[in-house]
């Protein structure tokens, strides 16, 4: 009974040692469309990996592999690498805390939970074209 009580334990805590945020990542299923495009915009490079600001878009051709809710950065480069994205697009940004308001700058690609405790961004990742 001991061993079936130990197996059983072992079993539930690898069960809940699997990523919380690959759990929330939506892959995005169907034809992919011609997803626009920019000749230039700021992104910020996270261990090699680019994260481009709200409103800006890459210049090349991309896929979107699904949308990820995320307020910290190397959770979007770590989801976005075991999905196999080349880069994120933040699409979705909404940030404020208590009698603080702010708008988000086209050259700022941080995301600062410090100073805005109460911070939602969803992340597209995305594959570049061949």
């Amino acid at each position: 009974m001991k061993k079936l009580l130990v197996s059983f334990a072992a079993v539930a805590l690898l069960g809940c040692s699997s990523n919380r945020s690959d759990r929330r990542f939506a892959a995005c299923f169907g034809q992919q469309s011609n997803w626009p495009a920019a000749p230039g915009a700021f992104a910020k490079i996270v261990d090699g990996f680019s994260i481009f600001s709200y409103g800006q878009l890459p210049a090349k051709p991309y896929d979107v592999l699904g949308a990820l809710p995320a307020a910290d950065e190397q959770v979007i480069v770590s989801v976005g690498r075991r999905h196999g994205a080349d880069a994120a697009v933040i699409d979705q940004f909404d940030r404020h805390g208590p009698g603080l308001q702010a708008t988000w700058t086209a050259n700022s690609a941080s995301l600062n939970s410090s100073i805005f405790p109460k911070t939602k961004v969803r992340v597209l990742l995305i594959k570049y074209r061949s």
